[in-house]
């Protein structure tokens, strides 16, 4: 009898009386020391917005270098600025710049770039070294990267200012110079090399920059009843704790400083009414404290 069951219809029967295996959750690993601010929306909305300032620097290349150099955006994620620096070495092909007073990056490999610049500049060699570049190579790698940095830059409304090279990691800004507004947050955008000697992708580290600014909108609320504009709330800031013993914490007196260990720059969470509603970062104004609002959570905690 079993046998005139289609194998379709043994899956219907299961799924009737519940008896089909559940397949297992899937679970992705995360590294959160890495930041992630952006949806898989909006990478996917940043990628079709990109497409049209990679050609552009894909044309200028072309001009400088021939055809045989092709550039692909192989991917867009986020980066803390400290935990990047840790992972270069020296010497480096870098071009920073500044946006809206903030530092970014184009980053190549030291062999790549050197190979690019010395093919740019009528070399014969073949085989490039990894080695610091002179004052004309480092010129061109900035013509190179700058050409890169620019149009994309341009997508997303802004443009870079006070250009220059940087060939030691010792050198490269530190974003806590950036003011106010100073974040280590970075979107790096992954730009694939195809060309000679097969090199090494480069990266663009921008900024200021977030999903919305390549097209799409925050799912907040634009405006509420006006009988509610007057209702005011309490934002609570909360900092990293600070450890003592219950002995240090029974002789405590009126006076007493508890050190707390904070600076410009650590992450904070911004409660109200004892939610969390925002993450923030910690910085001056006008002399005073103050928080940088860097992403928003909905009630039930996920990120909008």
């Amino acid at each position: 009898m079993s046998e005139n069951v289609q194998p379709e219809e043994v899956e219907a029967i299961m799924d009737l009386q519940g008896t089909r295996t559940a397949k297992a959750a899937q679970v992705v690993q995360r590294d959160f020391r890495r930041p992630r601010r952006l949806s898989p929306v909006r990478v996917d909305e940043m990628l079709r917005v990109l497409r049209a300032p990679l050609a552009e620097a894909q044309a200028h290349w072309g001009e400088l270098l021939g055809p045989d150099y092709e550039l692909g955006l192989a991917s867009i994620s986020e980066c803390d600025t400290d935990t990047w620096k840790e992972t270069l070495e020296d010497p480096l092909a870098l071009v920073s710049f500044l946006v809206d007073g903030q530092p970014g990056w184009t980053a190549w490999s030291s062999l790549s770039a050197t190979g690019a610049v010395e093919r740019l500049l009528g070399s014969s060699s073949d085989t490039p070294q990894r080695r610091a570049l002179s004052e004309i190579e480092r010129r061109v790698l900035e013509g190179l990267l700058i050409a890169v940095a620019q149009p994309i830059l341009k997508a997303f409304g802004k443009s870079p200012e006070r250009v220059a090279v940087i060939g030691e990691r010792q050198n490269i800004e530190d974003w806590r110079d950036g003011g106010d507004a100073a974040d280590p947050h970075r979107l790096v955008l992954e730009i694939s090399v195809d060309g000679p000697g097969d090199p090494e992708g480069l990266f663009v580290l921008l900024p200021g920059v977030r999903g919305d600014d390549a097209g799409s909108g925050h799912d907040r609320l634009e405006s509420i009843p006006t009988h509610l504009d007057p209702v005011e709330v309490v934002i609570h800031a909360c900092l990293e704790g600070s450890d003592v013993t219950l002995e240090q914490l029974l002789a405590l007196e009126e006076g007493d400083v508890i050190p707390i260990e904070a600076r410009v720059g650590d992450t904070l969470t911004a409660l109200v009414e004892g939610q969390t509603f925002a993450h923030a970062h910690l910085g001056q104004r006008q002399g005073r404290l103050a928080m940088r609002i860097t992403d928003f959570e909905t009630s039930s905690g996920t990120e909008r």
